[in-house]
């Protein structure tokens, strides 16, 4: 699942997926999180992928921690991290997209990819 401004998928940095297999949010575009900082504890984060190591971390407000990592090549929500400050909702027949609804009562729309 992705949301991308740029609606071109081949331009990875600027997309956010949506994984509900995922147990950690993961930045990988310096241009989009400020006040980065290191940890004490290294974060092992492995996919079909490969395997990204990281101690660098951003909070983010009513989201929590986000790991930073220049060698991610996305950014990563985890759809179970989420549900615990916003509801998520999917109706196949609306759309196809799974929806969250944000706390200013806007929604983000995330579509299959």
């Amino acid at each position: 699942l992705c949301n991308s401004r740029e609606g071109n998928a081949s331009k990875f940095k600027n997309q956010l997926l949506l994984d509900n297999q995922t147990t950690v949010h993961l930045i990988g575009n310096p241009d989009l999180v400020q006040d980065i900082h290191k940890t004490d504890e290294e974060t092992e984060i492995i996919s079909n992928g490969g395997e990204l190591v990281t101690n660098q971390i951003r909070y983010l407000k009513r989201v929590g921690n986000v790991m930073y990592s220049e060698n991610a090549v996305t950014k990563v929500s985890s759809m179970s991290k989420l549900t615990e400050n916003f509801r998520i909702a999917y109706d196949s027949a609306m759309g196809d997209t799974f929806n969250l609804h944000k706390i200013d009562g806007s929604i983000l729309h995330f579509n299959k990819s």
